[in-house]
């Protein structure tokens, strides 16, 4: 438990000397990881419904100029796309400006981007740009990677952080798609915003708990601190 010597540290020294404060910035950053991948696979199954005109209330009109294979593609890349291009520039911003603000930044955006998908949810193009703007915005994982990098200087617990983050990435796939088949009743889109509900949480958890590592060089790895303590 935190004693008021720790609490008046700043937050990377106490990511040294506190373990609950270590423990929990860990589950914070994961949580980042595991939200922001379920989000953006929320509304997957339910894709090739979505394509295929006159198949469900909620399927778009058009999908033109694309037929309903090449549109059923078309939607997941759209957000594969944007995922790929914040995946090359959150880590580097991040490395700039820290890995809270990034982190923030992608957990507000992509419950933004869910809330923007639903509102333009009636149009094929409108919907494909706005899943764009939500891939854009979901870059939790190379900065949660980067985080890990910063705590730990050990090959081993660096490897097992690395793990443990992407087994986080897998799940958060495979629950998105599991909501998606859940709520179809509700409507297609409806899993959207069970995803901008985990993301609230996510962010609030962050908010709270996720500690900055501080641009100051400390001696020795902070995990292997942890570990030792």
């Amino acid at each position: 438990h935190s004693s008021p010597d720790t609490e008046s540290l700043e937050g990377y020294q106490q990511l040294l000397t506190d373990q609950r404060v270590f423990s929990m910035s860990i589950r914070a950053i994961r949580l980042a990881v595991f939200a922001d991948t379920l989000n953006s696979m929320v509304t997957w199954p339910n894709y090739a419904l979505m394509a295929l005109p006159g198949s469900h209330p909620d399927s778009f009109p058009s999908t033109a100029p694309f037929a309903f294979s090449a549109a059923t593609y078309f939607i997941p890349l759209t957000g594969l796309l944007g995922m790929a291009i914040a995946g090359v520039f959150a880590g580097k911003i991040s490395d700039k400006i820290g890995r809270k603000p990034v982190v923030l930044f992608c957990l507000a955006g992509s419950m933004f981007g869910s809330a923007l998908k639903w509102f333009l949810r009636s149009s094929f193009w409108p919907f494909c740009i706005a899943n764009l703007v939500n891939g854009l915005l979901s870059g939790t994982l190379p900065v949660a990677l980067a985080y890990s990098s910063d705590l730990f200087s050990s090959e081993r617990e660096k490897s097992k952080n690395f793990t443990a983050i992407v087994g986080l990435y897998v799940i958060g796939q495979s629950i998105g798609g599991i909501f998606a088949i859940l709520m179809q009743n509700h409507g297609l889109f409806a899993p959207l915003w069970a995803g901008v509900a985990i993301l609230a949480v996510a962010l609030v958890f962050n908010i709270r708990f996720l500690i900055e590592p501080g641009r100051i060089k400390i001696p020795g790895s902070i995990g292997q601190a942890r570990s030792e303590s």
